[in-house]
């Protein structure tokens, strides 16, 4: 390849005295035009690069006169980084010298290219079409996540507590309070109280008297119940023993006047408790629904029942230190019912 943006006398030349040069070896000359589009030697090396890939050549040469009248070689062999230079100066008066120069050189180089061996790139392996993928099923529907049950906590309540207790009085109610732990697998053991006002009950008694009693319940109970939870609704299934210890204060008074009766010596008339019952026995099971507005918090309401053994309140007269009346007197103040209907709403917290 020759620059023929310099002399293109010397440039045919040059030509003629490489395939001179190059006759007897198989090789061959290919002139082409340069075409730089600049002096930059980086164009120019890219430039041959271009061509050798084009030509398949062997090697690229090229000649650039300097500034100064000299003239470079430059031989390119394809497979290596840079091109090798040599300044080559020009006799005006034996021009052609310089030109023979020019093709012995370029005919050194061809013949040390032929002879080097050369690194035949490897063979490169048809493409492979990548294996053909299985359609993916589509993805399954994602369950809303479970709410985490309420496990290892101490389970507070606190709830409006009402039961038909007896005939005399329909509906007894008050604060009901509960305290117990729940476990991992939601089973839970506790104790709770019930807090009753006092039930005042009178009866009328011969010679225009009454008597008023006060029973005054203290309800214990120890239960056991499992506890479930399914979002924000939960439900609970209890059993508990009920003990309902149960204290009376008696009084006996006038109709005409409401003050103590009194015996004729001024000893005041008493009376003592026969078949009644001291302490109440009973089974408690329960049944609560739940609503869970916050993870510690829950709303109940919930029914059962209450089942107890006898608990008629039986009084007489005191015999032993006399009575101001003809004959001693036997009444049944309270006859609660046995089994009692029994219904709560309140608030369940978990610490």
């Amino acid at each position: 390849m020759a620059d023929v943006s310099q002399d293109m006398d010397r440039t045919r030349q040059v030509v003629a005295a490489l395939r001179s040069e190059l006759a007897d070896i198989p090789a061959t000359v290919e002139a082409t035009p340069a075409q730089f589009t600049g002096d930059a030697l980086t164009a120019r090396i890219t430039r041959a690069r271009a061509l050798a890939d084009e030509h398949a050549a062997l090697a690229v040469v090229w000649i650039h006169e300097e500034p100064d009248q000299t003239l470079q070689l430059y031989i390119l062999d394809p497979g290596r980084a840079e091109p090798v230079a040599r300044p080559i100066t020009l006799d005006p008066a034996h021009e052609e010298y310089g030109v023979d120069t020019i093709a012995t050189i370029t005919r050194a180089a061809t013949l040390a290219l032929l002879r080097a061996p050369r690194e035949e790139p490897p063979p490169q392996a048809p493409p492979q079409e990548p294996p053909e993928r299985p359609e993916e099923p589509p993805p399954l529907a994602v369950p809303p996540p479970h709410k985490p049950e309420r496990r290892g906590l101490v389970r507070f309540s606190a709830d409006y507590t009402g039961n038909n207790f007896s005939p005399e009085v329909p509906w007894q109610s008050g604060a009901h309070l509960t305290i117990a732990y729940l476990d991992r697998v939601g089973a839970y053991l506790g104790v709770g109280y019930q807090i009753y006002a006092p039930i005042s009950v009178a009866h009328p008694i011969e010679s225009g008297r009454f008597l008023s009693a006060d029973f005054h319940r203290h309800p214990i109970h120890g239960f056991l119940g499992y506890h479930r939870t399914w979002g924000l609704v939960g439900l609970e299934v209890e059993a508990g023993l009920l003990v309902d210890p149960v204290s009376k204060d008696f009084v006996i008074y006038c109709e005409a006047t409401g003050d103590d009766c009194q015996r004729e010596d001024g000893a005041p008339i008493s009376v003592v408790e026969v078949d009644g019952v001291t302490f109440g026995y009973g089974f408690a099971p329960r049944l609560r629904l739940l609503v869970t507005p916050h993870p510690i918090v829950a709303i109940h309401i919930g029914g059962g029942v209450d089942v107890f053994s006898d608990t008629d309140s039986r009084l007489i007269c005191d015999a032993r230190t006399g009575c101001d009346f003809s004959d001693p007197f036997e009444v049944v103040l309270l006859a609660p019912h046995r089994v009692r209907a029994v219904a709560s709403v309140g608030i369940l917290l978990f610490f």
